[in-house]
């Protein structure tokens, strides 16, 4: 996947309560807004600019992914960008999605940095905690 030229990775903060959709007749679909932050130095200031990502899970990975995210926890994201459009009366508008592949929970507690990752296998858990 690291070839792919429609490939991202995003970090930051998810700003709303993810909203689930569980699935009979269709697959499961969670969806959340990420907010990351870039940051870059002009003439020697710093400046800032937030970007919110809207992140779309499916099916059994939604299904897993529901049970543990929420607003506030940070996380870094994997997945491809989805470019749609749609019409708001007569105005075209542009946006775009990441459809999630991956995602890393990240959190630091006194001391100790620990990752939890959810794989592309939506129940295959990796934990890493370093002392």
């Amino acid at each position: 996947m690291a070839s792919d030229i429609n490939f991202t990775g995003q970090s930051g903060y998810i700003t709303t309560n993810p909203i689930y959709e569980k699935g009979t007749d269709k697959p499961s679909v969670l969806r959340w807004l990420l907010l990351g932050r870039k940051e870059w130095k002009h003439n020697g200031e710093l400046k800032s600019k937030d970007s919110p990502h809207c992140c779309i899970a499916f099916a059994a990975q939604a299904d897993a992914l529901a049970k543990v995210l929420q607003k506030g926890q940070r996380v870094f994201v994997e997945g491809e960008i989805d470019y749609n459009q749609y019409f708001k009366g007569e105005t075209k508008l542009v946006g775009n999605n990441i459809i999630v592949k991956k995602v890393t929970y990240l959190f630091a507690g006194v001391g100790r940095e620990t990752t939890t990752k959810i794989n592309d296998t939506p129940y295959e858990w990796e934990r890493d905690d370093k002392v």
